[in-house]
């Protein structure tokens, strides 16, 4: 999660991944991951880096298997069958895994 501005994201390969949008460069990494906002708007992450991770030079930590994380209005879900983000006032989110993804 991060907090400016706030939004919930899952960096990593998933499949499928839609043509990159004609307004994105392709300079920058295209579907590497998912993410939601404050909006409930969601969508494939276009970043030149990676967002989504312990910040200040830490290793990112796996959210384990069974376990949620809840924060800024958003709450992240592990399950063995992908990570499941949604932004809870507006219900909006995506499911995020190796060979599969959903957007809702």
């Amino acid at each position: 999660m991060a907090d400016e501005p706030a939004s919930a994201g899952c960096h990593g390969p998933t499949a499928p991944v839609p043509p990159r949008p004609r307004d994105r460069s392709e300079h920058i990494s295209w579907g590497g991951g998912l993410f939601v906002d404050t909006n409930g708007h969601n969508d494939f992450i276009c970043t030149g880096g990676v967002i989504y991770d312990s910040g200040f030079g830490s290793p990112a930590r796996a959210l384990p298997y069974g376990t949620s994380l809840t924060a800024l209005g958003f709450s992240c879900t592990s399950a063995e069958n992908g990570i499941r983000c949604a932004h809870t006032p507006s219900h909006h989110g995506f499911r995020i895994a190796s060979t599969s993804n959903e957007r809702f």
